[in-house]
């Protein structure tokens, strides 16, 4: 158990990749906060699955990780429930599905808000 008493929050772990991140990790003895937004039950239920499969502790968290004014909330969860963090999985992503050339500036926004320096080029000028 290579993470015993170690916390990790994995982003989009309620499935796929991400939630075989986080098992992978909760096998290994880590304590686990399950983020899969913006659907809290996928959370829920992926963090029961790992704490029956691995007898270890793992909670939900509601996140939208285009939410920028959000991102402190999944590490304070962490903090408060296990009263640390030690790992961060930046797993999730966001995936908006239009073609591009009908693409709006709202979606253009959400898809590209992390990187503030990001050129909107001239399609929106």
């Amino acid at each position: 158990m290579r993470l015993r008493n170690k916390v990790a929050v994995s982003t989009g772990s309620g499935a796929a990749i991400g939630g075989s991140i986080a098992l992978a990790m909760a096998q290994e003895g880590a304590s686990i906060v399950v983020n899969d937004g913006p659907d809290i039950e996928s959370a829920h239920q992926a963090a029961s699955v790992f704490s029956a499969t691995t007898g270890g502790t793992a909670i939900a968290y509601l996140w939208d990780i285009a939410d920028l004014s959000s991102h402190r909330g999944p590490i304070e969860a962490a903090i408060k429930a296990f009263g640390r963090l030690r790992i961060l999985v930046n797993n999730a992503g966001i995936q908006i599905r239009e073609l591009f050339c009908k693409r709006n500036r709202k979606n253009f926004d959400r898809k590209n808000r992390r990187d503030e320096k990001r050129s909107r080029g001239s399609q929106f000028s």
